[in-house]
């Protein structure tokens, strides 16, 4: 069963969400396995996806994007992303990364699909690129997505792949 988490922390900075996140993550797994949260090695793929090493049956991704934070945790591999809805050039990005199919007509509908995408590729522990430049797009992987409105900091997208 996944669970995700998200926070929103507008005064944080990139390294310390990315700390918190961690730090979310070893609570987790501390609290579900009855272990002191210091006693869990972090290592990384080739591809940089981050494990426990000790705990094969606990699978985590982290992402954050102007002050939120997303924490998905699963029992087999999971991939989340998170993006602030905010106005950026969504036709030259969409052409770069969607296919002709995944269309869009609103930023909250592109920060949908780009999320989506993001997450697939962080479950299958790979980048962005390389899995947009491979045939495992729209795969078998399952994907939720949802939006966190938050006052006075906009509204976040939020998809867990797994």
């Amino acid at each position: 069963m996944h669970q995700l988490f998200f926070q929103h922390h507008p005064t944080l900075n990139t390294a310390q969400l990315s700390a918190r996140g961690y730090g979310l993550v070893r609570k987790i797994a501390a609290e579900r396995y009855n272990l002191p949260q210091n006693s869990m090695e972090i290592q990384r793929t080739p591809k940089g996806k981050p494990y426990f090493t000790s705990l094969p049956d606990f699978h985590f991704s982290i992402s954050h994007s102007h002050g939120g934070l997303a924490v998905a945790v699963n029992a087999c591999p999971v991939g989340v992303d998170v993006e602030l809805v905010r106005d950026v050039n969504a036709q030259r990005l969409g052409r770069r990364v969607f296919k002709e199919d995944e269309v869009f007509s609103d930023l909250p509908q592109f920060f949908r699909l780009w999320t989506a995408k993001e997450a697939r590729a962080k479950c299958r522990g790979i980048g962005l690129g390389e899995y947009i430049s491979t045939a495992q797009i729209d795969d078998e992987l399952k994907v939720f997505t949802q939006s966190f409105d938050v006052t006075g900091g906009g509204c976040y997208v939020v998809s867990v792949a797994m």
